[in-house]
């Protein structure tokens, strides 16, 4: 039997020198939210802090070298949420990144970035969990 993933997911929100947000793409084959616009982020491994792991998954899907000191926790939202083995409490990390003249390499998971600004941003990313995290940033930053 699979070991269950850790209940900690990130997702850092990149912003550029000229203020403008990376947002990805899902893949269009991807079995999550194909075609979606997503951040970077993803769950934290088992050996992880959520710094490390936030770090780690904006590299790994957009090829951007964070340290724990570049990002920022600005977000955390807490819920319970039913899985296979019942509920489990789930634990979402929003941070915030600037970066300079960074490249974007985006992995697998993604088949396309773009550099929005905030107005297209909010027009744009819809995400059922992330948005509200995504909105009290924006109010409170």
């Amino acid at each position: 039997m699979d070991k269950p993933k850790r209940p900690l997911i990130t997702k850092t929100i990149i912003i550029n020198e000229n203020d403008e947000y990376l947002v990805l793409r899902r893949d269009l084959k991807d079995d999550v939210g194909a075609g979606k616009l997503d951040l970077p982020g993803g769950g934290v491994d088992e050996h992880e802090g959520i710094y490390e792991g936030a770090v780690r998954e904006v590299f790994e899907e957009t090829g951007i070298t964070l340290s724990i000191e570049d990002i920022e926790l600005v977000c955390t939202k807490s819920k319970f949420q039913p899985t296979n083995q019942g509920k489990k409490n789930l634990h979402r990390f929003l941070f915030v990144a600037r970066v300079h003249n960074a490249p974007v390499a985006v992995s697998e998971e993604h088949d396309a970035h773009y550099w929005f600004t905030k107005r297209e941003l909010l027009a744009n990313y819809d995400h059922h969990a992330w948005r509200p995290m995504l909105d009290y940033y924006f109010k409170y930053y």
